[in-house]
């Protein structure tokens, strides 16, 4: 008797899938901290590992209403994150490139460098 009243409390995946599902759905964006940072700092974020792994479960449980409502979701976040990720790393070879011009222009431009043999040592 204990154990039928024990498993009637228990959640059944669906409706732990529905909370889930709730909480993502009321998300406007992800973060990259960790859920436990999130949660230490008092944010009402989600991580977007802990969307991933959501995503992941809803595939394997095979709910696919969830699975493709978050899916979108996720996979524009991702895309976000993937083309800041893809400027930053033009920005900064734009400013090497930059340090490499001035350093170029610095030599170019001082000729007591070539009569004392210095460019080849730095070079």
């Amino acid at each position: 008797m204990i154990q039928k009243k024990k498993r009637a409390r228990e959640k059944t995946p669906n409706q732990s899938f529905s909370a889930g599902f709730e909480l993502i759905s009321k998300v406007q964006t992800f973060s990259l901290k960790s859920q436990i940072d999130l949660a230490k700092s008092g944010s009402k974020e989600i991580s977007i590992n802990g969307a991933i792994r959501f995503l992941k479960l809803a595939f394997c449980f095979e709910f696919w209403d969830f699975y493709k409502l978050v899916h979108t979701k996720v996979i524009n976040f991702l895309q976000v994150i993937s083309i800041v990720h893809s400027i930053i790393t033009i920005l900064r070879m734009i400013h090497y490139i930059q340090l490499y011009v001035q350093f170029i222009l610095y030599f170019h431009e001082s000729p007591h460098m070539y009569q004392y043999g210095h460019i080849h040592t730095i070079l």
